[in-house]
């Protein structure tokens, strides 16, 4: 079958059409929680938001996002591609989880800069 030939459609609706969603209406979920512990801290849920290259070309700040995501509980990435200073960032956001995600240039002392600026208590991880 030539591409385009929707074999990878009709498996997924075929594997989809597998799965049993049995909706439960009304139960208490008082006690339920999207926390969970990775990386040797608690987080409000399993997800990191970002990366984020280009954040404040919109001509504002993106300072309220981070302070937003960090009230949250979540850690937001933010990408060396980024408009933002990593110095401005853990200043709106003293004690949120700020990761760093590094692209390596063929100038290698431009990474080995970021990473020395980015260490605790700066940044918490690079990826």
């Amino acid at each position: 079958m030539a591409c385009g030939g929707r074999r990878a459609l009709q498996r997924n609706l075929d594997a989809y059409s597998r799965i049993l969603l049995r909706p439960r209406v009304l139960r208490d979920l008082s006690s339920c929680s999207a926390q969970s512990d990775w990386f040797g801290r608690r987080h409000a849920a399993p997800m990191v938001v970002g990366p984020t290259g280009l954040n404040d070309c919109s001509g504002r700040t993106p300072t309220r996002r981070w302070q937003v995501l960090s009230a949250a509980g979540l850690p937001f990435a933010l990408s060396s591609a980024s408009t933002s200073l990593l110095e401005d960032v853990r200043a709106a956001v003293p004690h949120g989880d700020l990761w760093l995600q590094l692209y390596v240039q063929s100038e290698r002392r431009i990474a080995e800069d970021m990473m020395r600026r980015a260490q605790e208590p700066v940044f918490r991880r690079c990826c």
